[in-house]
């Protein structure tokens, strides 16, 4: 567990420096080269940078949109 905290750690500061708009491929690439580095074959560390990226920059929007809905309803906003 430690290794992966580290690696996510890592990769996410990398990723950040290079100057990228959104750190797109960047940080897939750091994820995956840690993750390699610490034992995970090639294959399976790139599904999971991807899959990494999918659940924290693509899939929040789709019930975001909803609850922003829900929100403007209610008056909230």
């Amino acid at each position: 567990m430690a290794q992966l905290l580290f690696v996510n750690l890592v990769a996410s500061a990398l990723a950040g420096l290079i100057p990228v708009p959104g750190g797109v491929g960047a940080a897939e690439a750091t994820l995956t080269a840690g993750l390699v580095a610490f034992g995970v074959d090639e294959s399976t560390a790139f599904a999971i940078a991807v899959t990494h990226r999918l659940c924290t920059n693509y899939l929040p929007p789709i019930w975001g949109y909803p609850s922003l809905q829900w929100l403007r309803r209610k008056a909230y906003l």
